[in-house]
């Protein structure tokens, strides 16, 4: 896995050093982002050798937007894997600019999407259902912070596609919620 990871974290540079524009064709740009989301399994275990390549993997991929191409590339699964691999392996003993990372990259994921999927969603309110009670608090912040920053959007763009967005976005949370309630 090591050797996965520092291939990764060379294509990562070589993605940031020609952003915006991407270094590869959209089908090796899908295969990348694969491996990405394969290599940051690694992050659960801070005591690895791989552990601060993953951690810079990250933190580059939050400054340079990165995720936005998985959106343009309709990789919506592999963001969805990707929020559930970040939910689950975020810990207490990682780094605040993990966690701000992670906020960031989530974010602009929400954020840009012209749709969020109910297993977008699923995966953030999973946390909710009361049969959960083994939850990483730091991973319950994470969480809290996501759905807080979905809730404040319609305040931020007060356009009609936003406010149908919102709406539809409330209605599918509303419904997560009954669900995980339950």
């Amino acid at each position: 896995m090591d050797v996965k990871v520092s291939v990764v974290s060379c294509i990562i540079e070589i993605t940031r050093i020609t952003a915006p524009d991407a270094p590869y064709e959209d089908e090796q740009m899908k295969e990348i982002f694969q491996l990405i989301v394969v290599a940051f399994e690694n992050m659960s275990h801070v005591s690895t050798h791989s552990y601060k390549k993953v951690t810079s993997i990250l933190d580059t991929i939050a400054k340079v937007n990165l995720c936005l191409v998985m959106l343009d590339l309709k990789c919506d699964a592999l963001v969805v894997e990707m929020f559930q691999s970040f939910l689950k392996m975020i810990r207490s003993n990682h780094p605040p600019a993990v966690l701000s990372a992670m906020e960031t990259i989530m974010s602009l994921v929400i954020n840009e999407s012209e749709d969020i999927s109910l297993d977008l969603l699923s995966s953030l309110f999973a946390i909710v259902r009361k049969a959960n009670q083994n939850v990483s608090p730091i991973s319950w912040t994470l969480r809290e912070e996501i759905i807080t920053r979905i809730n404040a959007q319609p305040t931020k763009r007060g356009t009609a596609v936003t406010a149908k967005k919102s709406y539809m976005l409330a209605l599918k949370a509303s419904m997560l919620l009954c669900l995980y309630l339950d």
